[in-house]
């Protein structure tokens, strides 16, 4: 099996292809990132609007948790800053909460990470970011 940017070449193409919308199963294990992607779209084609973030471990959360949760980790990366819970209240994403962020606005919430550039991309498709 060939390499492909530190994945196996097999591995990479399911990557794309779950972050295309196919249903694809991703293997997850402790050194795969969290990706996110938009799906369970409403009235297709009619209506255009995703209604959920899923994850590529499985979760999923209501797209408007998603925009409500994104303007807090903008604000505190940023800042520069880390936050962690401590008993401020967070905003949700479905049943997950916020547990850390981290300066450069990796999201920890349960047992999820997920990286800046994977929150970004779904900011950008939600044009919440430019």
């Amino acid at each position: 099996m060939t390499k492909h940017r530190g994945l196996a070449h097999n591995e990479a193409e399911n990557i794309a292809a779950w972050l295309r919308g196919e249903n694809i199963r991703l293997v997850h294990n402790s050194s795969a990132p969290c990706l996110l992607r938009l799906k369970g779209f409403r009235n297709w084609p009619e209506e255009k609007y995703p209604t959920e973030v899923q994850t590529s471990w499985g979760a999923r959360f209501p797209v408007e948790d998603g925009k409500r949760a994104f303007r807090f980790i903008e604000i505190v990366r940023k800042r520069g800053e880390c936050w962690h819970s401590n008993g401020e209240q967070a905003p949700t994403l479905g049943h997950y909460r916020i547990d850390r962020i981290a300066a450069d606005g990796t999201v920890r919430a349960g047992c999820y990470t997920v990286q800046w550039s994977a929150i970004e991309r779904v900011a950008r498709e939600l044009d919440l970011i430019q």
